[in-house]
């Protein structure tokens, strides 16, 4: 046997190594080529598995039968010759994909494609006053995530001391039509070399329940800048790692820039330590990344 044969069976075998491949994902250096991996992995069988739920969704003539009516499993199981538990996992395949939409009533019809199941935002009231030298307050709004309606609750507080600011929050939110909620904990810290620019960071914990646990890390960096005309613009860069179930599942990279009006009128020191509360916003920017 040649040497790179040896090579290659010694390498082949310590990538196989599942005390190995935990390391690696542990291991900061090696950690980012694992998890690129892995992602690879997962959409190679992703890419068979939703190929293979569209062939059989074209082949039983699913497709063709919710084009006019509604269907329920046992129409379907006759119409298609599927066994009835065959059938029933066809149609929350199909549904997963978004290829047919299940209703409430159990029954399938097909998808419906609107602009409104693409749109995202929310809205919130806050409301804060002092307590022991701190700006505490609470806040309540309602979340939109891609046609899904949810609600949000939570608490929030901050305080400045010189030119560095921080502020913190923990916020609830329920999507109970859609069987998921989640939890949300931020802290966030603000330095100002000037009244009108400074830099900040910020690190988040996001717990989503869906059935599977998700949990969101997230990372940011960023900085301000407010004119003469109370107009800010700011950027922000943010790195969130992703676990499902308790394994590591992808790691994204976004980068934010914005433009915005601060109408109560001081500057932007003023605005951050006695204005504008961002945590509601905190929480609707994780499901835009989730």
């Amino acid at each position: 046997m040649s040497f790179s044969d040896r090579f290659s069976n010694w390498r082949n075998q310590l990538i196989s190594n599942p005390k190995f491949q935990a390391w690696a994902v542990r291991n900061p250096v090696t950690r980012p080529l694992a998890r690129q991996k892995a992602k690879a992995t997962f959409d190679l069988v992703a890419g068979f598995v939703y190929s293979q739920v569209l062939s059989a969704a074209l082949d039983s003539g699913l497709l063709e039968a919710v084009r006019t009516r509604t269907i329920d499993e046992a129409g379907f199981a006759a119409s298609s010759g599927l066994p009835l538990d065959g059938a029933g996992r066809l149609l929350r395949a199909a549904a997963s994909l978004e290829l047919v939409r299940l209703q409430a009533d159990g029954r399938t019809t097909l998808q419906e494609w609107s602009s409104d199941s693409y749109s995202h935002g929310y809205t919130a009231a806050h409301l804060s006053g002092d307590l022991a030298g701190f700006n505490v307050g609470g806040f309540a709004g309602i979340l939109n995530y891609y046609g899904d309606g949810g609600t949000l609750l939570g608490v929030e507080a901050r305080n400045d001391w010189g030119n560095f600011s921080v502020d913190g929050s923990i916020a609830f939110s329920d999507f109970r039509d859609n069987d998921y909620e989640g939890t949300h904990y931020n802290i966030g810290g603000s330095y100002f070399f000037m009244p009108n620019f400074a830099v900040n960071a910020g690190y988040s914990v996001n717990e989503i329940d869906t059935g599977a646990d998700y949990e969101l890390d997230a990372w940011s960096l960023g900085a301000a800048y407010q004119f003469a005309n109370n107009i800010e613009v700011f950027g922000n860069w943010t790195n969130t790692n992703y676990e499902v179930n308790g394994s590591d599942y992808n790691e994204t990279d976004s980068l934010t820039l914005g433009v915005r009006m601060n109408i109560n009128g001081g500057t932007l020191q003023d605005n951050t330590n006695g204005g504008l509360w961002n945590s509601a916003r905190d929480v609707a920017d994780t499901f835009l990344r989730w």
